[in-house]
């Protein structure tokens, strides 16, 4: 009896301690400034493009002011604190305010696609210009129509042509 008691506070005693080893004792992760950012993403951007040294001098300085200048253009204002519903005024603001920015965004693509062209081949400027560009994905997670799946999306989805395969013959 003594000693299933005393393997039961064992136990409970190595249990209870387990969790304290569990801890994360990671040091937490440095927030980057937004200047360390834009060098990290320069650098990643001059390997992936594998410019030599020369191309490079021009590239950096040129690519970092892009970076720059696209995050000058997707600043958001701070929101005002509001919560709950939006009136239909605040939400075609909104709008607004989203079409705006894009355009900008796009007039900037645009005037340093001349300034890249200058210095890279088309095939690293369209690297450089798909870089950040996330793709949305065209199913939903749990949805039966993924790649790889016998029943695979036939072509009905946005961009599926990129993830599924063409359908061989029509379905019955």
């Amino acid at each position: 009896m003594k000693k299933h008691l005393f393997l039961a506070i064992a136990v409970a005693i190595v249990m209870s301690g387990s969790n304290v080893f569990a801890q994360n004792n990671q040091p937490e992760k440095k927030k980057l400034t937004p200047e360390q950012r834009i060098e990290l993403q320069a650098k990643r951007m001059e390997q992936r493009l594998m410019l030599d040294e020369n191309t490079s001098a021009k590239f950096i300085p040129l690519y970092k002011e892009y970076l720059q200048a696209l995050q000058s253009c997707r600043q958001t204002p701070q929101k005002d604190g509001q919560k709950g519903e939006l009136t239909d005024a605040q939400i075609k603001e909104n709008l607004k305010k989203r079409l705006e920015t894009q355009r900008a965004v796009v007039e900037t693509k645009e005037k340093y696609l001349d300034k890249f062209s200058e210095i890279l081949t088309a095939r690293q400027l369209a690297e450089v210009f798909k870089a950040g560009h996330r793709r949305p994905m065209p199913f939903a997670r749990n949805n039966k129509f993924r790649p790889g799946r016998p029943d695979a999306c036939p072509g009905q989805f946005m961009h599926c042509h990129d993830f599924c395969p063409a359908p061989s013959e029509p379905a019955k």
